[in-house]
């Protein structure tokens, strides 16, 4: 394993610096087995604690081969607790740096993504309410037939069943705890909530779920089942991807239908006071790159 393995699949992750997590290279060199010296080579192996001086330990040393089987179960433990760190080091990452490809939060929670990048997403919390794009206003409560997919549900129905969710909640229990990705940081969970309402209705499927706002775009380009709208046009349920200031693949939510003129949406948001997201529904002020609707 290698760093650079883990980096060619997260696009958003800039490579690991040597050392980022101390002098665990060393630790392993010192592991003597043949596990360890194979690992070593990965910097960000976490620091082992000094080996226990004991009467065992030194006649097992000086003995050179009788404790063979206790370094290399010690060398599969260091490499399970450098593992355990990389995946905590790549969630930070990915929830909490200034990534490309992580759509929009405000300070303290995640922030926004550059365009076509790979990262989870959100949006930022205290955006003065607005159309989002010119021209888009429409006659006072004016909402439209809501889009369905094969299970004759619609999204918009799915998601406003949530409203008020947390994502920590979300992703765990619930109606969309089985499409929605557990492992997803709460502040940046809007695509990975879009695909599992879109999934719940039966509108993409599993392999097309994404927790990327620009990968779950590019799937409904390429899915013939979906096509782009204008939101003059579009109908509550339809997908909505829009620019925070951070790239036209910021943040993406659900058309809602418009309310005394102006369009509204749904989706996980970053409004609650630590950066994490909610379920919530109202007007935007961003600019509305991309909508699409289904008709399946």
């Amino acid at each position: 394993m290698s760093v650079g393995a883990i980096n060619r699949g997260l696009s958003c992750c800039p490579p690991l610096s040597s050392g980022v997590l101390g002098a665990g290279a060393s630790a392993f060199a010192r592991a003597g087995s043949s596990i360890a010296a194979a690992v070593a080579r990965d910097s960000f192996q976490p620091a082992s604690a000094p080996a226990p001086a004991s009467a065992s330990t030194g006649a097992a040393s000086a003995a050179g081969s009788g404790g063979g089987m206790e370094k290399v179960l010690g060398g599969l433990e260091k490499v399970v607790q450098a593992l355990t760190q990389v995946v905590s080091l790549l969630k930070q990452m990915l929830g909490g740096g200034k990534q490309a490809g992580s759509p929009g939060a405000a300070p303290g929670a995640a922030p926004g993504a550059a365009k076509g990048s790979g990262a989870p997403g959100g949006a930022p919390a205290g955006k003065p309410a607005g159309s989002g794009a010119p021209g888009a206003e429409a006659p006072a409560g004016k909402e439209g037939d809501p889009t369905r997919g094969p299970t004759g549900e619609s999204p918009i129905d799915i998601a406003r069943s949530v409203l008020g969710k947390n994502a920590s909640e979300l992703k765990v229990k619930g109606r969309l705890a089985e499409e929605m990705e557990d492992w997803v940081p709460n502040n940046v969970n809007c695509a990975n909530f879009v695909s599992g309402v879109l999934e719940e209705a039966g509108q993409i499927s599993k392999k097309q779920h994404s927790a990327s706002v620009a990968n779950l775009r590019s799937n409904l380009e390429r899915d013939p089942n979906f096509h782009k709208t204008s939101l003059q046009n579009a109908k509550p349920g339809d997908v909505v991807i829009v620019d925070t200031g951070r790239g036209e693949n910021s943040h993406v939510v659900l058309f809602a239908g418009f309310k005394n003129g102006k369009p509204t949406f749904i989706g996980s948001n970053n409004v609650n006071a630590d950066g994490s997201q909610k379920v919530t529904e109202g007007p935007m002020g961003y600019r509305i790159t991309g909508v699409y609707t289904y008709g399946g």
